[in-house]
């Protein structure tokens, strides 16, 4: 499974990994703050600009992660169960998973309408083609179930 000699992860895997933990825990928080946000507060319209922009730089990082793991390998579980491994190799699939769910039910909330997302003025990040016809009745209605459990998924209680 590990395409080199060292046992450890490189130090761009673990940069990525950090990057990761800082930006979810970002989103977490700035996502649980909106939600409270009133009509006349400072941050009504700047907490969500940010909040998206931030959302799609952290679907950039996921993706160099990912490249990375799998041009790079990983190094061999620490775990001497082959049965605990294969645990520990699918919750961490299962957390991918689950990460790319909220983080794309996330994208496709502001791009409903065929508009991108604006990052800092410096580019775009495009809606998606299917995402651009505005009349259709049944896409707002899955955007409104999309919105609806992608605030769900992000202020589920921790188990800690």
């Amino acid at each position: 499974m590990d395409s080199s000699p060292d046992a450890r992860y490189a130090a761009i895997s673990i940069l990525l990994h950090w990057l990761t933990v800082i930006g979810v825990i970002g989103l977490m928080v700035s996502g649980m703050i909106m939600v409270d946000l009133s009509y006349y507060s400072a941050w009504y319209t700047t907490l969500p600009y940010h909040h998206k922009a931030f959302g799609v730089l952290l679907i950039g990082v996921i993706a160099a992660r990912l490249i990375v793991r799998w041009t790079r390998g990983v190094p061999d579980p620490i775990a001497k169960s082959p049965l605990l491994a294969r645990f520990i190799h699918r919750y961490h699939g299962l957390l991918y998973a689950l990460l790319a769910l909220v983080l794309f039910s996330g994208y496709l909330i502001p791009t409903n309408k065929g508009q991108g997302i604006d990052l800092w003025g410096v580019l775009t990040a495009p809606a998606l083609a299917f995402t651009a016809n505005t009349n259709d009745q049944r896409l707002d209605r899955k955007s409104t179930r999309l919105n609806s459990s992608h605030v769900r998924t992000s202020r589920m209680p921790s188990s800690a």
